[in-house]
Parts: C-alpha cells; structure tokens; sequence
C-alpha cells in the first residue's frame, strides 16, 4: 500500500516504480477512512524547502497506519538540506516507527531557478536508483538515508529563524 502526493509528476513517476496499490493523498484525504493496515505502507512526496509537504504532514498527523513496515520516498531535485532526518522526527512525532526513509534525486523541477531542458539532458540515475529503492523495500530493508552538517546547514540557511521554523536535530 502506498500513498503519493505530487504537485508534477516526479513522486507519481516514483510511486508506479514502487508499488501497484497506491494512493493519491490529496484523494484519501477527502474520504472518511484514514486507518490503513497493510503488511508494507509507503509515503512517496516531494520535498518542499527541505521538509515533507504541508497536506503530507497533516495526513501522517490525522491518519493511522496498521504495519510491521512504514518507508518514505522523498523526491528532491537540487538537495535535500536533510529532508529524511526531518521526516523521521516528524513520523516518531506521530507515533510512527519509519523502518526506511530514502532520497530519490529527480529533475529540479521549480521553475524560477532551474531550466527545464537542462535539467532533461541530465541523468541523476533515477530509474537505476528507483530499483534499488524497490529492492530494498521488497527485502524489508531498515535504513534512513544519511544527513550530514552540510545538510542541516542547508536547511538552516533556506529557512531563517521564524515561527514557523523547524529546527533540523543536532543543529545549534
């Protein structure tokens, strides 16, 4: 079982690479249901200033996930600033046990920084990195993707200090 949000198309790419069953958050969202029991439950997103999405978040905080085995897909397409640390303290916030939290680096598609036919002609190797995120889910793999102090420092310097600020753990 799987559940996607995408705003253009790369985690939807990402989420038919990964599992057959799956699910539009934006859609769950609307129904009535949100406990979900299944022996393997998976979020693909993208990351959104270096964090999980707002809809993403409110459907970890509001939903209910019934299994042995939670992953997350986080698509990015520059850096990540440390987006699986961030989403690993925001699912244990929740009451979630992440067993597998992995990056996937696909085509920067926002628009004001990044040119979008150069950003076609590059490989990032996302089908060959998409397969061993297949593989790795399949064998029930327990790993969060790495974050280093470039990452937390990233992620400090897009989001200044604000209200509405989170701080990456570890940072000062």
């Amino acid at each position: 079982m799987l559940f996607y949000f995408t705003g253009t198309g790369n985690s939807l790419y990402a989420a038919k690479h990964l599992d057959a069953e799956r699910s539009s958050i934006p859609q769950v969202m609307r129904g009535p249901q949100l406990e979900f029991t299944a022996d393997a439950i998976g979020i693909v997103c993208p990351v959104y200033g270096y964090e999980v999405p707002p809809m993403v978040r409110d459907f970890l905080h509001r939903a209910k996930f019934l299994t042995g085995y939670f992953y997350m897909v986080l698509t990015y397409g520059n850096r990540h600033g440390g987006a699986a640390e961030l989403a690993q303290t925001l699912c244990q916030d929740c009451g979630i046990q992440p067993a597998y939290i992995n990056v996937l680096l696909m085509a920067d598609n926002w628009l004001p920084s990044f040119d979008m036919d150069e950003q076609k002609r590059l490989d990032k190797g996302v089908d060959a990195h998409l397969a061993q995120i297949a593989a790795d889910i399949a064998a029930r793999k327990r790993w969060i993707a790495p974050v280093t102090d470039a990452d937390r420092t990233a992620h400090r310097e897009f989001w200044p200090a604000s209200a509405g600020c989170r701080r990456m753990p570890g940072s000062t």
